[in-house]
């Protein structure tokens, strides 16, 4: 759907709506809840072909405040 300016004119910005569906192996949860450092995931970085992953050894813990 293009997007309108104040005046009703069109302008060069887009908004795309859609659908995610997730699906989750049900090894990849413990005790209910998703462990994702289990699950290999691969981010893409900003070169031209930088990854990342995250895993077990980038996990820390963070505790909201009384």
């Amino acid at each position: 759907m293009r997007l309108e300016g104040l005046g009703g004119q069109q302008v060069d910005t887009w908004l795309v709506l859609g659908d995610v569906a997730v699906h989750i192996a049900k090894a990849l949860l413990k005790d209910g809840i998703y462990d994702t450092a289990a699950a290999g995931h691969v981010l893409r970085a900003g070169g031209p072909g930088d990854y990342f992953t995250v895993g077990p050894q980038q996990l820390f813990r963070m505790f909201r405040p009384r």
